[in-house]
């Protein structure tokens, strides 16, 4: 898992408004981009997205490796 709820509400209300045709979108995403890099930098939102990483993952990854033929 990566993430965890911080980066889920993060990502919900930036794609709202990018999807929906708000008044003012472009000046709201452009202070929601630096907000969301801000935070992101406090040690305690990293703390509370490694806690809430199990339950609310934005997402995972896989990493495999295919066995050579003998």
């Amino acid at each position: 898992e990566y993430g965890g709820l911080p980066e889920i509400l993060y990502d919900l209300v930036h794609k709202g408004f990018t999807y929906y045709n708000i008044p003012l979108r472009r000046g709201f995403l452009y202070a929601w981009k630096l907000l969301g890099q801000f935070m992101y930098r406090r040690q305690f939102v990293k703390r509370f997205s490694k806690k809430t990483r199990e339950a609310f993952p934005l997402g995972y990854i896989l990493v495999a490796q295919k066995k050579s033929a003998s």
